[in-house]
């Protein structure tokens, strides 16, 4: 065999091996409590100031530059209200509840502060599946999960009424209220681990929507 090909097989095999995501079940910390769970690694890209970022619970976890991470708040969509992680967690909101923060790692977006621009590789828990996402009456938190990338709301707002869709970046608000089913979540790799906040009108979760039913025939 010609060895320029068996080179680009080699390539090719390479390529596969790296873009290929892998979960790995180990050891993490965040305040109150040490989690075993599956965990994968994201990508990232923090802009100095405020960040909405999918699942960073401890700045340990961002694996470069964790030092620059100056604060870290959570939603807690039940009661409405914020919930600091970092620096001096409050223990009282995250221990008293009855909320499952590594569930809201997973499915959710976090406030991160960052005291420069950076680009690091950090750990979040693995994606929960779409149709295990829920959102409550109000504000929610989410976090752009693979299975959200190129997909049209419409196509996976399941049993939610979405009236506002907003991203924020570069410490800056950009948000949609009209034709909100045309748009999608996230179009880019670049845009997985991204963070948004979504306002819906009823409880509901996320999911494949189901169509009418079909009219009958004249």
């Amino acid at each position: 065999m010609n060895n320029k090909i068996i080179l680009l097989m080699s390539l090719m095999v390479l390529v596969g091996v790296v873009g290929f995501v892998t979960a790995i079940r180990t050891e993490k910390s965040y305040p109150g409590t040490t989690v075993t769970a599956e965990f994968i690694e994201q990508n990232y890209h923090f802009f100095k100031g405020w960040n909405l970022v999918q699942g960073i619970l401890n700045p340990e976890w961002v694996q470069s530059n964790s030092k620059n991470i100056r604060a870290i708040y959570a939603f807690n969509p039940i009661t409405k209200e914020y919930v600091r992680f970092y620096p001096n967690p409050e223990n009282n909101k995250i221990g008293e509840t009855n909320y499952q923060w590594e569930f809201l790692a997973s499915i959710g977006a976090l406030w991160v502060y960052s005291d420069k621009d950076f680009t690091s590789n950090y750990w979040k828990f693995a994606d929960s599946p779409l149709t295990s996402i829920p959102l409550y009456t109000g504000w929610n938190f989410i976090g752009i999960a693979s299975d959200m990338k190129g997909q049209k709301i419409n196509d996976i707002k399941g049993s939610c009424n979405i009236v506002k869709v907003c991203d924020y970046s570069r410490q800056s608000w950009d948000c949609i209220s009209e034709d909100i089913g045309d748009h999608t979540f996230g179009d880019q790799d670049s845009d997985i681990g991204k963070g948004l906040v979504v306002k819906v009108s009823n409880d509901c979760k996320l999911g494949e929507s189901i169509s009418q039913v079909p009219q009958l025939p004249n």
